[in-house]
C-alpha cells in the first residue's frame, strides 16, 4: 500500500512541511508493503485553516482511500513547528486507517508499524 501525506499550507506551513518531508517520506515508505484491503493508497491532505478537528473523506474511484484533514497553523514562528506538524500528521494518518473500511488484520498491521516507525524516530 502506498500512503502519500501532502498539505496544502500558508507560506511558513509550507516550509516547516518542506523541512518534515524526509521524515514523512520514510514514514511513507515503512508501509509500503502492508496491505490496506482493497485500496492501493492512502493519502492524507493536511489543509491548514481548516478547524483541528476537520476531516472529510474524498470520494474516488481510483482505489484509493483519500481524506482531508485540519491541521495547525503556522502563521506565527514555533521553536516546535516541526514536532507539531510531524505530531499531527501521525494522528491524522492514524485517523484515517481507523475510519477505512478494511480487513482489521490490515488495520492493525499498519498502526503497528506506525507505532514501530514513531518511536524509531522519537517524534514525542
Amino acid at each position: 500500500m502506498q500512503l502519500g501525506i501532502g498539505g496544502v499550507l500558508h507560506r511558513r506551513g509550507g516550509r516547516v512541511l518542506s523541512r518534515c518531508h524526509p521524515l514523512l517520506k520514510s514514514l511513507e515508505f515503512a508501509v509500503l508493503n502492508v496491505p490496506l484491503g482493497q485500496y492501493k493508497a492512502l493519502l492524507v491532505g493536511l489543509i491548514e485553516g481548516k478547524p483541528l478537528n476537520h476531516f472529510r473523506v474524498i470520494p474516488n474511484n481510483d482505489n484509493m482511500y483519500q481524506v482531508e484533514v485540519g491541521c495547525p497553523s503556522f502563521a506565527k514562528q514555533r521553536h516546535d513547528e516541526d514536532a507539531i506538524l510531524l505530531a499531527h500528521a501521525l494522528v491524522s494518518v492514524r485517523k484515517a486507517i481507523r475510519s477505512c473500511h478494511v480487513p482489521e488484520e490490515h488495520r492493525n498491521a499498519l498502526l503497528r508499524v506506525i507505532d514501530e516507525w514513531e518511536l524509531k524516530q522519537k517524534v514525542n
